[in-house]
């Protein structure tokens, strides 16, 4: 980050402040196109043209937040899941 070391300078939650506002875009195209509000619906296709879904439940996303508090929280709203 800026040429500074994130693991020394303790600045790893900034680094994934950043990554989650890199995100955050995505995710709410994600959002715009899958069919429940309570999970993000991510549809792919392979090279043989079978099509494959993933399905994550938001709720999954929080519980996995909530295990680093007030950050994941911020995360969370950073990638406007709310």
């Amino acid at each position: 980050m800026e040429g500074k070391d994130v693991f020394e300078e303790n600045l790893v939650f900034g680094l994934m402040q950043k990554v989650a506002e890199i995100f955050a875009p995505t995710v709410v195209e994600i959002k715009k196109h899958s069919p429940s509000g309570e999970e993000l619906s991510l549809k792919s296709e392979d090279e043989h043209g079978t099509r494959h879904e993933i399905y994550l439940k938001k709720s999954e996303v929080r519980e996995k937040l909530d295990a680093i508090d007030e950050k994941g929280r911020k995360l969370f709203e950073i990638l406007n899941l709310l």
